[in-house]
Formats: C-alpha cells, sequence, structure tokens
C-alpha cells in the first residue's frame, strides 16, 4: 500500500496511526486493515494506491537473480514480532523516490482499467518493477547499518535455506532447532510467527513446490519425481500435492505442462 498523495489514518487490527505522502506498507495480504480521511469530505486528498498479491507470485516469476532472495527476505520482516515492528511505514519516501512510485502506481492501475490486450502480462512485469524498487529504496535506507530486525531474520532465512537445500533428505524438527540454538518450542514458535505455517508443513510446501517444477519441465514419471523430492511412501505424497495444490499430480502434469505429451506417467 503506497500513501500517494495527501494524509490520514491507517487501522491495522486494533491500532491506528497518522500516514502522509510517501509512506508504504508492506501488510501481510490476510491481515485486516483499512485507511481512512480525516474527514469525510477528504479534506486532505488522501489517496492510497493498493497492490494485491499472493505470496507465491514471487516464487513464480522464475528470475534466478540474488536480489528476488533479497525481495523475499523483505516481505519476511513484516512478520517478526508484530508487537515490536508496530504499524509504522515500512518506508517513508523522500520527494525523488515518491514521484517515481507514484508513477509506476498510476500506470499500473491504467493498465488495469484499460485492459487491452496481454494487460496481464504487462501487470506481471510492472509488479516486478515494483518489487525491485522497493527492495532497492528499503536496502539504501539502512546502507548506514544494520536493519534492528535482522537477527531474527537471518536467524528464520537459516532454516529455510537449509530446508530449501536438503528437501530432498529427511529433515527433523530437532536438526533446525539445534542449529538455531533454540528448544523445539520456541524454534517453532518464532518459525510461525515469521512464515504463518508450521516448520512440518513449509517442508511440505517446499517439497511439494519443487515436484510442480519438475512435473512440467521434467519427463520422469510422477513416482520417481515423488522420491527426487523427499517422499518414500507414494500415497503420502499423492495425498499431501492433492492438500497444497488442490489436484492430482497427474492433473497438474497435464494442465500445466508446456511441452504436451509423453510423458511416462505411473
Amino acid at each position: 500500500m503506497y500513501v500517494c498523495r495527501g494524509k490520514g489514518l491507517h487501522r491495522v487490527r486494533d491500532r491506528l496511526i497518522p500516514v502522509t505522502e510517501g509512506d508504504l506498507f508492506i501488510i501481510n495480504y490476510d491481515t485486516p486493515h483499512c485507511f481512512y480521511p480525516y474527514d469525510r469530505t477528504n479534506t486532505d486528498g488522501l489517496l492510497v494506491y493498493n497492490c494485491m498479491f499472493l505470496p507465491a507470485f514471487i516464487e513464480h516469476l522464475h528470475i534466478e537473480l540474488p536480489i528476488m532472495r533479497g525481495i523475499t527476505s523483505l516481505f519476511l520482516v513484516n512478520g517478526l514480532y508484530p508487537e515490536e515492528t508496530g504499524n509504522m511505514p515500512d518506508l517513508m519516501l523522500g520527494t525523488a523516490p515518491r514521484k517515481a512510485f507514484a508513477q509506476l502506481f498510476d500506470n499500473m492501475l491504467q493498465e488495469y482499467q484499460a485492459k487491452q490486450e496481454g494487460y496481464l502480462d504487462i501487470l506481471k512485469m510492472q509488479l516486478c518493477e515494483l518489487l525491485i524498487k522497493t527492495y532497492r529504496t528499503y536496502k539504501d535506507l539502512y546502507r548506514e547499518g544494520p536493519h534492528p530486525y535482522n537477527y531474527k531474520l537471518e536467524l528464520i532465512q537459516k532454516s529455510i535455506q537449509y530446508m530449501r537445500d536438503k528437501f530432498s533428505s529427511p529433515i527433523q524438527l530437532n536438526q533446525l532447532s539445534q542449529q538455531a540454538l533454540l528448544s523445539k518450542s520456541y524454534f517453532s514458535s518464532i518459525f510461525k510467527s515469521v512464515t504463518g505455517i508450521s516448520v512440518l508443513d513449509y517442508l511440505q510446501k517446499v517439497r511439494i513446490e519443487e515436484a510442480c517444477r519438475l512435473l512440467v519441465e521434467d519427463t520422469k514419471t510422477i513416482i520417481v519425481i515423488s522420491e527426487s523430492v523427499g517422499y518414500n511412501d507414494y500415497r503420502f505424497f499423492n495425498k499431501t500435492f492433492r492438500k497444497i495444490t488442490g489436484m492430482t499430480a497427474s492433473a497438474y502434469r497435464k494442465q500445466f505442462s508446456t511441452a504436451k505429451g509423453n510423458y511416462r506417467d505411473a
């Protein structure tokens, strides 16, 4: 959410704070919130742009750039201990960045409203630009010193990276908690506060995401793919895949594969 013009109030859950032009907020998509003008006639000209997308969008960009990991990290910061971060803006932009961000949001809105051929693809590219500019501005802001929540973010990032690197191998909760030098219960609590899901559910999510990629890009059988992403029990793989994606692995392959045809499905 970006306050493009004017000033007003922003309510997040039970907190209410003043906002002004140049304030940019990153809020989890399922968090209730609302912006209000100071009066019914909106004397102060409050204008707010809202750009909403599911977290999976970032992961599905398939852009192999280090900056994309930084963008993901930036969004994770917002989930760390809300009582510490409060509801203050994630960025308070100066005059020059304000114009650039306002122009980008305005271009996205015009593209969405016009709905000309290919507008969805253009919106995706514009959203990529917005994410990268947000991360670049955020990084510049903290260039002179460490972000106050970095130590907590890094703690969870290391565990997430370990799961992404070792997802095909057995991973136990006590392994991750020991690496973080925390008890299992406290580590689990921190992990869920950041990601919104349990350690086990996150691991399943990572494995199924990789399975989805392989189903589209590889011609191996579904059984072989299930084993390659860490599932020795094919029935459990099918059950988990359906739970996360809403369809069977074979249906997913049929619907999303761009290479039609000679798959050796189980």
